[in-house]
């Protein structure tokens, strides 16, 4: 048994938020190749969501495998940096999926093979939004998601009015605010958002903000608020929150992850899982666990843009096939390989 630690990413261009922008994304791939089998996992933090840093890993300190989730989610408990504990609990994962001939998402409990899946089309007042939303929806994207401020309402009306009218009944369209709005105005967009039928809003307003709004006429979801375990309580309990958006690079890893669907679930709540601009192999582990999560609100995942920073792997989860959804690998683990020396005997 061998780990490996390479360098993971490089420049990107067109990789934002409704607040902020990213021109690089860097991260870590490990690789774990174990009786002739590799797996692998990702690291990639998204700077300016959380405290977490891009930190070395030292390969010959990181933990032999173990052969069954519970030991693979204590061995994981122990390191400090969720994206680090993500890319370790992912090749751990990996191995084991591998080695029983199942997908991660067989291997995480899931029930069927397919998940409904959303794209993220761009700023709703952009001057090019209709025309990318017309073409996700030619995809088969029965979701659309477009980045929102909530500060010009009668605009995003305007927009959201000519959305309708292209899309029809057929395609929601979701929005997400990235915490841009205090809860007054949180709730004055909600309402005007709800008029035109939007399906869901996420982070309509920051952390503290969050939690003093209450039910409102558009669901919202708790995005980067929820990430710490303490706030991810209180939004659990909080009436107002109609759910969560799960980030496993953010929350660290899938098993947490996928026990606070469990959790959500059982408080009438829902969620959903999306990426943090990762590479392909974050971006495969975050699909099978869409997968295991199940169906109800589509989940954001979708190629971006951020992944011409790595390498140009195939990702099985994610066919282009009408309608769009997120499927399991249809093969051992993750189904996904990338060339490295731990390819070398």
């Amino acid at each position: 048994m061998t780990w490996f630690v390479a360098p993971w990413g490089g420049e990107v261009r067109g990789v934002r938020s409704a607040r902020q922008s990213w021109s690089r994304r860097d991260g870590l791939l490990v690789a774990l190749r174990d009786s002739g089998h590799v797996s692998f996992g990702e690291a990639t933090p998204l700077p300016g969501f959380g405290l977490d840093t891009l930190e070395p890993i030292d390969a010959d300190s990181l933990p032999a495998p173990v052969d069954d989730l519970e030991a693979v989610q204590r061995l994981a408990c122990a390191i400090p940096s969720p994206s680090t504990r993500f890319a370790i609990e992912t090749a751990l994962l990996d191995r084991i999926a591998r080695r029983r001939r199942q997908s991660l998402a067989q291997l995480l409990g899931a029930s069927a093979s397919t998940a409904p899946r959303s794209v993220l089309v761009g700023d709703l007042l952009d001057d090019q939004s209709l025309d990318a939303a017309r073409t996700h929806a030619a995809r088969g994207a029965l979701t659309l998601k477009l980045k929102a401020r909530g500060r010009d309402l009668c605009e995003e009306s305007r927009r959201l009015r000519e959305l309708g009218q292209l899309l029809g009944p057929r395609v929601a369209v979701r929005l997400d605010l990235n915490g841009s709005l205090d809860a007054g105005a949180a709730r004055e967009a909600l309402e005007l958002y709800a008029t035109h039928g939007v399906e869901l809003c996420e982070e309509p307003a920051g952390e503290g903000e969050l939690l003093k709004l209450g039910a409102a006429a558009t669901p919202w979801f708790a995005d980067e608020s929820a990430t710490r375990p303490d706030l991810f309580e209180a939004f659990l309990a909080h009436p107002g929150c109609g759910g969560f958006v799960l980030k496993p690079t953010l929350v660290g890893g899938l098993l947490p992850s996928l026990e606070r669907a469990r959790r959500a679930r059982a408080a009438g709540k829902r969620a959903v899982t999306s990426h943090a601009f990762e590479g392909p192999v974050a971006l495969a582990a975050a699909s099978e666990l869409a997968v295991a999560i199940g169906a109800g609100p589509a989940h954001g995942l979708d190629r971006h843009a951020a992944l011409a920073a790595f390498p140009q792997l195939c990702i099985p989860q994610l066919p282009e096939l009408a309608p769009l959804v997120v499927v399991a690998s249809g093969g051992a683990g993750l189904g996904i390989h990338v060339e490295g020396p731990w390819d070398r005997p």
